[in-house]
């Protein structure tokens, strides 16, 4: 395998782990190692996040939300409006496709509140 092989396939497992994890706490608020008997909760997934875009149309509202969660090298996008998690690095990309049930969530849980945040913020 040469190494450009070599580093597109790690390069799509990342976008993939980041696809997978996402799904496995959607259930948990995506909060990280939610620890079952107590109850306790570990990071939210979205904390030190880079950027935040939001896709909103006139007259449909928030349509979907677009978060960096990785930049540098290489920049890696949750995006719920195109349903993916979208890694690029120079020119390679690498695609994982995201649930509409995964999507929902993210947006429930970071695009009203950051927005409503946003806004209230602006002073």
């Amino acid at each position: 395998m040469s190494y450009e092989e070599e580093f597109q396939k790690q390069f799509q497992n990342t976008v993939d782990r980041i696809a997978d994890t996402l799904e496995e706490i959607k259930d948990y608020g995506f909060y990280e190692q939610v620890d079952e008997e107590t109850d306790e909760e570990g990071d939210w997934y979205f904390e030190d996040t880079y950027n935040i875009d939001y896709i909103w149309r006139l007259g449909y509202g928030l349509m979907g939300v677009r978060v960096m969660v990785a930049c540098g090298g290489p920049n890696i996008w949750v995006d719920t409006f195109e349903k993916t998690v979208h890694g690029y690095w120079g020119g390679d990309e690498a695609i994982a496709y995201l649930t509409d049930d995964c999507c929902e969530k993210i947006e429930n849980s970071i695009g009203w509140d950051a927005a409503e945040r946003i806004y209230n913020d602006r002073d």
